[in-house]
């Protein structure tokens, strides 16, 4: 069986759940990019509940209020825990395929399928505020100029 016919078939789909002790990142802001680190502290079927946590400047630089900061896990701040309703994300995966309805990328016959494979959830925190999961990397913070 070909890759293609795998993944439509569901075979290759893997789907990150959310898990107690989870780090979700939220980077918000308009003129200036704040981010708010949560750990996950209790997880139901379709809702987790997530505690805001503190987060450490990492580097400061780069212009007025520029700076890198990491999560503080387990170091929750005074805010009162929310629980949030989770989704998972779902990406596009471009394969080489021949086929009636196939696009073509650098000359090479495409077809385009939508899977679930390697989803991860996020979750709305305000209407202007999507947390997804951390990827355990330093994230980017611009503050006042």
């Amino acid at each position: 069986m070909d890759r293609l016919s795998r993944l439509r078939d569901g075979a290759l789909v893997s789907r990150r759940d959310p898990q107690v002790g989870d780090i979700l990142a939220c980077g918000w802001g308009y003129e200036q990019t704040r981010i708010d680190f949560y750990q996950v502290i209790r997880v139901t079927k379709t809702q987790i509940k997530i505690a805001a946590i503190d987060k450490v400047y990492v580097t400061c630089g780069g212009g007025p209020g520029n700076a890198t900061v990491m999560p503080v896990p387990g170091k929750s701040t005074l805010a009162k825990p929310l629980t949030r309703r989770f989704e998972y994300s779902t990406e596009t995966q471009f394969l080489e395929c021949a086929g009636p309805r196939a696009e073509l990328s650098y000359g090479q016959p495409l077809v385009s399928i939508t899977t679930q494979s390697d989803r991860t959830y996020h979750c709305k925190i305000k209407s202007y505020s999507t947390a997804k999961l951390w990827d355990g990397s330093a994230c980017n913070e611009s503050g006042e100029y």
